[in-house]
């Protein structure tokens, strides 16, 4: 139906600190981003249209709120609507309408509605049953702060990494920076039982950090992880995935072999950059 829906602020930079983590929290990626337009635009993945814009008034003239006009975002389930508005308020947004039924809409409408830092009002919904929505395993965008103390557990339960260019809350730092949407979550209602990080070059594309919480194992959420993983870089048209195994951990070939991995004759090298690692890697 839309091609684009612009949204006018009056401080871009505030504004690219609330919607950055909001557009993450929905699933969508960055687009574009030129602050000295000034101007940013997100979308989903794998798709140039519709996108959503943030941007100062063309006309020069200061931002108001239009009274009466509201935005509502789809949410893939209940969860997520719930974890959108938690991110909007942790971000400088304001509540309207906490998250809940509003069967008079209709009998599974479930809603949440919240204003920006400039006072734009927008709706969060999902349409589904709560049977169908919140049943089973969902993979999700990650979504920071919601996700990122549950993944620096799991990831401090799972890896045994002791040097300091992989420690978990800068991994997260690091991924978010670049702003490519390739990070997600596996979660069980609303916790992180799972992770995978996919990146991109524009030839070849690879995964890292696949984790699956010890509970939760040997229930599909791996596989289900890197599909979605695969899905996501496939859309971006990447033609090859590689990924590492670490030493000691070869047990894991067997699961990558089952989803069409194959060991190739290899010397994997590495340097770490010491300038941009805290304490200097050491």
């Amino acid at each position: 139906m839309f091609s684009h829906v612009f949204v006018s602020v009056s401080d871009f930079e505030r504004a690219l600190r609330f919607y950055q983590p909001l557009m993450q929290g929905l699933g969508l990626e960055r687009r574009f981003c030129e602050p000295e337009r000034p101007w940013a635009g997100w979308h989903s993945a794998g798709r140039s249209r519709p996108f959503f814009v943030i941007c100062k008034p063309h006309d020069g003239l200061p931002h108001a709120p239009g009274n009466g006009q509201m935005m509502a975002f789809a949410a893939a389930d209940r969860a997520m609507v719930r974890a959108v508005h938690d991110i909007a308020l942790a971000h400088g947004g304001t509540c309207e309408g906490a998250p809940g039924l509003r069967t008079h809409y209709h009998p599974d409408y479930y809603g949440a509605y919240f204003r920006d830092p400039d006072g734009n009002k927008f709706g969060v919904a999902c349409h589904a049953p709560e049977a169908e929505a919140g049943a089973g395993i969902r993979i999700a965008t990650y979504a920071d702060p919601v996700h990122r103390e549950q993944v620096v557990r799991l990831w401090g339960r799972t890896f045994s990494y002791g040097t300091a260019h992989n420690d978990p809350a800068l991994g997260i730092d690091k991924k978010l920076a670049v702003a490519d949407g390739l990070f997600f979550v596996a979660l069980a209602q609303a916790s992180v039982i799972g992770t995978v990080l996919a990146g991109y070059d524009g030839h070849r594309g690879w995964l890292y950090s696949v984790a699956v919480d010890p509970g939760h194992r040997s229930r599909g959420v791996g596989t289900a992880l890197v599909r979605h993983a695969e899905r996501a870089l496939t859309d971006r048209g990447c033609m090859k995935i590689n990924l590492q195994i670490a030493p000691g951990n070869e047990s894991v070939a067997a699961f990558y072999e089952a989803l069409g991995y194959g060991v190739e004759p290899r010397v994997s090298m590495g340097k770490r950059i010491a300038a941009n690692i805290p304490g200097g890697g050491a």
